[in-house]
């Protein structure tokens, strides 16, 4: 018998928010396999497999089997999507490193060139594509939220031009304009994975594009996660 429980971002936070709100010691989370206060590093031991014993985690929680928790908690989520949207077939050429320049309607910020330059690609055509919008409801890095994602849950860059294309000069679209800005995942030459952030400045009235570690801030909420579609659905 599998014994193994796939810990969703969402019920993680969840178990460690009630395992505080208990007043379980630093002591007490160490015995049942957690780091005390860490939640990084809570998370990344679950996704090493590192042994938890869960039904001392069911004690702590007051709760039965943890399928009731995961019912319980089914709700309580970092993210839900919001919005799905596709990216139409695309006949046109693209030089993506043309694209991502500081010009009228776009200003790009924080070594993104420097970092992503060498991944930037000239294409005469793309397929279309979905993408789905998810809502950050909860805080955390963006290193913890990555761990509940399947494998396809990267952005391209000429994905991520052609949505600021549609929305050109601070249309609506699937991209919020609000202020709280959108992220997607996205992946330099070397194959490390960073945080793509886009938002529209409604006082320069152009779109901001910069770009961040996975690990660099931990108050995501209001903010919007953009993946392809497969990634979630």
């Amino acid at each position: 018998m599998n014994n193994k429980i796939k810990y969703s971002p969402g019920l993680i936070a969840k178990i460690f928010q009630l395992l505080e709100q208990k007043g379980v010691t630093d002591e007490k989370l160490e015995e049942i396999g957690i780091k005390g206060g860490i939640f990084s590093d809570m998370a990344e031991a679950i996704a090493v497999g590192r042994p938890i014993n869960r039904p001392a985690v069911r004690s702590a929680l007051g709760v039965g089997p943890l399928i009731r928790v995961v019912k319980k908690f089914r709700e309580t989520v970092l993210y839900k999507p919001v919005a799905k949207k596709t990216i139409p077939e695309r006949t046109d050429s693209l030089d993506e490193d043309l694209f991502y320049q500081t010009k009228n309607g776009l200003c790009v910020l924080g070594g993104f060139r420097k970092r992503f330059g060498s991944s930037f690609r000239k294409t005469d055509s793309a397929p279309e594509q979905s993408i789905v919008a998810l809502e950050l409801k909860g805080n955390s890095y963006e290193k913890i939220i990555e761990l509940g994602f399947p494998k396809r849950h990267l952005t391209s860059f000429g994905d991520i031009a052609a949505l600021i294309k549609m929305q050109w000069g601070g249309k609506s679209g699937i991209l919020i304009t609000n202020g709280n800005g959108n992220v997607f995942f996205v992946q330099d030459i070397n194959g490390e994975v960073f945080v793509a952030g886009i938002g529209w400045d409604s006082a320069s009235l152009s779109w901001i594009v910069l770009y961040w570690s996975l690990n660099e801030f931990g108050r995501q909420c209001g903010r919007q996660l953009l993946c392809p579609g497969t990634a979630i659905l």
